[in-house]
């Protein structure tokens, strides 16, 4: 199993092919055993720094793209970010270099002018790897462009299509067949890796999942930025953004080529409009980007058809749910349900497994909580204790954003599911719409009494009812965006880091409540609202918080505890040298 998060670039064999490579006029002659795909994909171009390796004189470092328009290349970030780091001067990306092979096979250069990453890419989960490098001049007599498909998926789709490379210029170019999924149970995760398996079913609307098929498969290399074609290899879907071994075996299978690998790819139909909007911005001199269709170079049409959303994370507003009708079963409904105590005098909290090292809670409660124990709410009743306490850097305990936190355990709480947390809004809605009244619940359970409230949730500017402090209320108004608003729940008020669970997922965490100017009008009571932080505004921070708690362990996924090993390896031996010492005198 490779490790976690490590995203190895494996290079290819190379497998010589007969072509005339052109530089500055010269012309030289290298052996072929293989048609030229390039011909089939006229669109292939690489992009490469022109640095070389000094033992074998062949560059370092390549990436496949593919050209939209005369000037456009589509890549990925992950790949042309790294080949920017490797040129000390012009990290705009005016050093790198594309080549594109003729039909015979001969090899043209040009440079790149700028290099536009995806502004919501991220390197620790691959989000939005995608980058568009503009040229300086364009290739000529470039038969056809690659398309890029209106087309979206529904959950569970199967296809069978070809990822294509175009090679080092001195090297053949590659095709590989491959079976396509879609959807949250589209990749195999492996059993062992649980933090791997929570960035993937947090991340799947964004990739695609791809298996080699076919006897005899050629070695694929990883985090080449490899397009996948298909329909035929008219429409380019996706972008080969990195595999791993998607088994429990060895340690050494990790060629994206073998059967066993699993690979991700960023689905390109999602990014269509940030696509089209960065060509208009950045000047497409001859107006030929085409979305849709494959596009000929004399096409002087712009498609500015927007793609529609595959899944929630591109809509405005909270998706419709429904309430879970059966009675609570913590066992098996909600075993990632804890709750946190501190000592005597400190808050009690709820939380929820993430992984089986990771809980979620808020940050209001941990700042106020010491020696923290966390406990299962199943009838096990499994604990452990605190390890560390990731609080949010923007945390602020006045207007209470960013009231979110991640507890770090000693030993893992292994149950038989953990929370997932769905993407809920990704782009801002207007400052005066509401969402209509959504059914959820909040479930907790402590000192073995459960919890299990139906509640309505809002999200919006007006989505919160009046607080009858204006103070308050301008707060409210400024931060409404982090929040999820249930309707008024005398039950809820104190439940701090309680979940709020929808169809199964967790959509937030009970953060605060403040008193509104409604008041029940035949009791008299006091009327609160209660305000749940959504947890996908900050889904950027947890992913993080993983990644770096998990780039350093061990086989069975726990936390790398070699400091207390060597420090208890190392003070008999410091006694001994002292006594030995103390002879010597």
């Amino acid at each position: 199993m490779m490790r976690r998060f490590s995203f190895a670039v494996v290079v290819a064999t190379a497998l010589w092919l007969q072509q005339t490579v052109e530089t500055g006029g010269k012309t030289s002659v290298v052996p072929s055993f293989w048609s030229n795909v390039t011909a089939e994909f006229p669109f292939l171009v690489g992009l490469t720094t022109g640095e070389k390796d000094d033992e074998t004189n062949r560059q370092t470092l390549i990436c496949s793209g593919t050209l939209i328009s005369s000037t456009f290349v589509l890549s990925s970030a992950y790949c042309t970010s790294s080949l920017m780091t490797t040129v000390k001067s012009n990290l705009d990306g005016s050093s790198l270099i594309a080549y594109w092979k003729t039909p015979r096979n001969s090899v043209k250069y040009h440079r790149t002018i700028s290099v536009h990453p995806h502004p919501l890419y991220n390197k620790v989960t691959r989000i939005s790897d995608l980058s568009l490098v503009k040229l300086k001049k364009p290739f000529k007599h470039v038969e056809h462009f690659v398309g890029l498909s209106p087309r979206t998926l529904k959950s569970d789709v199967e296809l069978n299509c070809v990822i294509v490379g175009i090679g080092a210029p001195h090297e053949r170019g590659y095709k590989v067949p491959v079976r396509v999924k879609y959807g949250r149970t589209a990749c195999r995760i492996p059993k062992s890796n649980p933090s791997l398996e929570f960035v993937i079913g947090y991340t799947w609307a964004d990739f695609l999942c791809a298996e080699t098929i076919g006897p005899g498969v050629t070695r694929l290399p990883c985090d080449r930025s490899d397009p996948l074609l298909c329909s035929s290899g008219r429409h380019q879907y996706g972008i080969f953004s990195y595999g791993y071994d998607g088994t429990d075996a060895s340690l050494a299978t990790i060629e994206c080529g073998d059967s066993a690998v699993q690979g991700r790819l960023l689905f390109v139909n999602r990014h269509a409009g940030w696509i089209s909007d960065t060509m208009t911005k950045e000047g497409d001199d001859d107006g030929s980007w085409q979305f849709g269709k494959n596009g000929r170079t004399t096409t002087r049409h712009r498609h500015t058809t927007q793609p529609r959303s595959t899944t929630n994370s591109t809509q405005a507003a909270v998706p419709h749910v429904t309430s879970t009708a059966r009675p609570v079963r913590p066992e098996i409904d909600y075993p990632y349900l804890v709750y946190l105590e501190g000592r005597f005098d400190e808050p009690v909290c709820g939380g929820t497994l993430i992984t089986p090292w990771h809980v979620l809670t808020t940050a209001y409660c941990t700042t106020r909580m010491t020696e923290i124990v966390v406990t299962v709410t199943a009838h096990h009743r499994q604990h452990a204790n605190a390890r560390l306490v990731y609080i949010h850097p923007d945390f602020d305990s006045y207007t209470l954003t960013a009231d979110i936190s991640i507890v770090v355990l000693r030993e893992p709480l292994n149950v038989i599911r953990y929370a997932q947390l769905p993407d809920i809004i990704s782009d801002p809605i207007n400052d005066n719409s509401t969402t209509k009244a959504l059914n959820c619940v909040v479930v907790a359970r402590r000192w073995m009494t459960p919890y299990y409230i139906t509640v309505n949730v809002m999200y919006g500017l007006k989505a919160c009812r009046e607080s009858f402090d204006s103070e308050i209320q301008t707060t409210v108004n400024k931060t409404w965006r982090e929040f999820i608003c249930g309707m008024p729940n005398q039950e809820l008020r104190n439940d701090t880091g309680d979940p709020l669970i929808c169809n199964g997922f967790q959509y937030g965490i009970i953060s605060h409540a403040y008193r509104t100017k409604m008041q029940a009008s035949e009791t008299g009571s006091i009327d609160h609202q209660v305000r749940f932080l959504i947890v996908d505004y900050h889904r950027e921070w947890i992913y993080g918080v993983i990644a770096a708690d998990n780039q350093i362990d061990t086989n069975d996924g726990s936390p790398y505890a070699f400091p207390r090993l060597l420090i208890s390896l190392v003070l008999p031996l410091l006694t001994i040298v002292l006594q030995l010492l103390s002879q010597l005198r």
